[in-house]
């Protein structure tokens, strides 16, 4: 599967920010999500919001049944929009 666009990733963050309750985040440069994004995710699931985005990502995808794997990594310590997709 290939990343989508930051267009489609922006549109993804949202309908989870919307489905969850929780703030929006307007992707930064390189469509960037931010930590606090995930923490707020992670909170809105029971989970703890302490890690990093990979490990946050991890524990939320686990709990919604999702598989993590390569696929959902990104370089400079972001996650793709598959890993969204799958949220």
């Amino acid at each position: 599967m290939n990343e989508p666009p930051k267009l489609i990733k922006q549109q993804l963050c949202d309908a989870i920010a919307r489905a969850l309750g929780v703030p929006r985040d307007p992707l930064g440069p390189g469509s960037k999500e931010h930590l606090w994004f995930l923490q707020a995710i992670a909170k809105a699931l029971d989970l703890s919001d302490e890690g990093g985005k990979h490990d946050l990502v991890q524990r939320i995808l686990g709990r919604l049944g999702q598989p993590w794997d390569g696929s959902c990594i990104s370089t400079g310590d972001t996650v793709t929009g598959i890993a969204f997709e799958r949220i």
